[in-house]
Formats: structure tokens, sequence, C-alpha cells
């Protein structure tokens, strides 16, 4: 059974989203075209295997990508998850 989110859930996880995307937009363009490419390449991936509970290699694609751009809050954030659901508190 699905827990249904009041519109007020909905819209704070909403605006968290676009804020953390505002915040990271000028950090991500000061990378390179190739780093931007692999951090993308590395996003993406993260959050494939995030979806597929696959949390291991989630893990690895985040910090790779955390590397690249420190700054990023969605990718901070997908990575504690990743970590916190593989009991890795230290990291999470």
């Amino acid at each position: 059974m699905q827990m249904k989110r009041s519109p007020a859930v909905q819209s704070l996880a909403l605006l968290s989203v676009l804020v953390s995307f505002l915040l990271s937009a000028p950090i991500a363009q000061a990378l390179s075209k190739a780093d931007a490419k692999v951090f993308q390449r590395l996003n993406k991936n993260g959050l494939l295997y995030f979806r597929k509970k696959r949390f291991k290699e989630a893990i690895d694609s985040f910090s790779k990508a955390v590397k690249l751009n420190p700054s990023d809050a969605s990718i901070r954030y997908y990575l504690g998850m990743s970590a916190f659901y593989e009991k890795n508190y230290d990291l999470a």
C-alpha cells in the first residue's frame, strides 16, 4: 500500500530538489566539458543503481561524482542514503 503525501509535503520535496539544483548549477558549470560529461554519467548511473537497490554500486558512482563536484547537494544526499541502506553509517 502506498502512502499518500499531502500537497504540502510534495511541495516541500520539490522545493528542496529545486534549491539543491540551483545551488549546484554554478559549480557544475565550472567543470570542464569532459568532467561535466563524466559527472553526468556517474550521477545517472548512481541513480539507476539506487533505484534498483544496488547500493554498493550506487555508492561507488556517487563517491566518484562527489570528487568531481563536492558541493552538489543531490549527489551527497543519494550517497548518504545509499550508505545508510548498506548500513555504512560512517559514510552516511
